[in-house]
């Protein structure tokens, strides 16, 4: 019997109302399939992975207990993956705040960018086509310019999460966290990535559904949400996202760079303290 720890709000409504099974497994990873086209759920063995969809497990033995395709039961007091029994009788539930200080904090994030230059000389520019046009359609709130760079980014690239969905999604995620989520581009963020999110795979179409939302694991929202206030502890968890995956935390950070710029040049322009005419070169 293992002991579940802390799970988000969507994990703990969904394994009760849906049927799961086993979708794929890693060292730290297990993610749960309704098989009904909706968002991937996950135990997870790290704090830092912990997210809407999310059950933090805390250890990763159980992994070499669990095999694709193992049905998942949810009971009163817990969960099941093939010989795998969860305790989540004591568990707590996660949510993120919302950023106390959705206001770029240049500074910060130059600070972050050269971080950044000088781990992966190269990332931190995002000066690609691609790039450029995701940045327009964010900037301008484009939803053309918007699918159009989706389109080219989205199931790109090498890895398990392709890299252009990871720096789709740090994009995304950063822009939507920063944003006011009810006004009418955030809103219709969710519908033009689903569309586009067809072109990949089920795991980074679920990385991607979230982004939309501004949300995702805790990995991404602390380097967000550190570069949106100026945190001082922002560079430790540029670290830390930095070393998940093989190259997947780079390009987030990349995607997250990108969207935070974005926001603050945006912002800047509607505040008056920037003319259309001076932020043409960010673009």
């Amino acid at each position: 019997m293992l002991k579940g720890l802390a799970w988000g709000g969507d994990f703990a409504g969904r394994i009760k109302r849906e049927k799961f099974r086993v979708h794929s497994v890693f060292r730290a990873v297990c993610n749960l399939s309704s098989g009904q086209g909706k968002p991937l759920l996950a135990l997870v063995s790290e704090r830092d992975a912990l997210a809407p969809n999310v059950l933090w497990v805390g250890q990763s033995r159980w992994a070499d207990l669990i095999r694709p395709g193992d049905e998942v039961e949810a009971t009163a007091g817990g969960v099941g993956c093939g010989d795998v029994m969860i305790d989540c009788t004591g568990v707590v539930l996660y949510r993120r705040a919302p950023c106390h200080s959705p206001c770029l904090e240049d500074d910060t994030l130059e600070q972050v960018r050269n971080w950044l230059e000088v781990q992966a000389p190269g990332f931190a520019l995002a000066q690609s086509r691609l790039a450029s046009l995701l940045r327009r359609g964010l900037q301008e709130e484009n939803d053309k310019l918007l699918r159009a760079a989706l389109k080219g980014l989205l199931g790109a690239g090498p890895g398990l999460t392709p890299c252009g969905d990871d720096f789709a999604a740090g994009a995304l995620h950063a822009y939507v966290r920063a944003r006011e989520r009810e006004a009418p581009f955030p809103r219709r963020l969710p519908g033009i990535v689903a569309e586009a999110a067809l072109a990949t795979n089920e795991i980074s179409r679920t990385m991607l559904w979230y982004a939309a939302r501004g949300q995702g694991p805790a990995y991404m929202a602390e380097v967000v949400d550190g570069i949106l206030s100026g945190a001082p502890g922002v560079l430790l968890a540029a670290n830390r996202l930095r070393q998940v995956g093989s190259s997947s935390g780079l390009y987030l950070l990349a995607g997250i760079l990108l969207g935070c710029e974005t926001t603050g040049t945006r912002e800047q322009m509607c505040d008056g303290r920037e003319n259309p005419g001076q932020a043409q070169h960010l673009l």
